[in-house]
C-alpha cells in the first residue's frame, strides 16, 4: 500500500491514509526525495482522529544528510525506529505507532507512506 502526495508550487500537500486498523498498522515508512526539498522543508505525521499526536521533522538539505530535529507529539504516540538519508537517495523515516488510532495525516512534499510487509495485510 502506497499513497503519494504532490504538493505543487507551495511545497506542501494534504492527504490521509484510510482503511488501517490497530491490528494491521505496524511500521510506517515516510519517503521524501531530498532533491525535491528545500532547506527547512517541514512535514509531519499525525493522528487525524484526535488531531493532536504529531511527529514533526525539519529537514536540512543541500547535500547534508542531517536533520535539525525530530519531535514527537504530546502523548509520545510514535516511536522513531530508523532514520537514514544518503545524498541523492530517499529520506527514510520508519516509525512504530504505539497507540490505536488507525488513520494518519501527512503534510509534506512528494511524500509516500508505505506499510511494511508484516503490517500490509490490509
Amino acid at each position: 500500500m502506497a499513497i503519494d502526495f504532490n504538493s505543487g508550487a507551495n511545497q506542501y500537500c494534504d492527504g490521509a491514509v484510510t482503511g488501517l486498523t490497530a491490528d494491521t498498522i505496524g511500521t510506517v515508512a515516510v519517503w521524501c526525495r531530498p532533491e525535491t526539498l528545500h532547506d527547512g522543508c517541514l512535514f509531519w505525521i499525525g493522528d487525524t482522529g484526535a488531531g493532536d499526536h504529531w511527529v514533526r521533522m525539519y529537514l536540512t538539505v543541500g547535500g547534508k544528510a542531517t536533520m535539525d530535529c525530530i519531535t514527537v507529539g504530546w502523548d509520545w504516540e510514535y516511536t522513531i525506529d530508523d532514520v537514514f538519508w544518503a545524498a541523492g537517495d530517499l529520506l527514510h523515516i520508519a516509525m512504530t505507532q504505539n497507540g490505536a488510532a488507525p488513520r494518519f495525516f501527512v503534510n509534506g512534499l512528494n511524500v509516500a507512506i508505505t506499510l511494511n510487509a508484516a503490517a500490509s495485510s490490509s
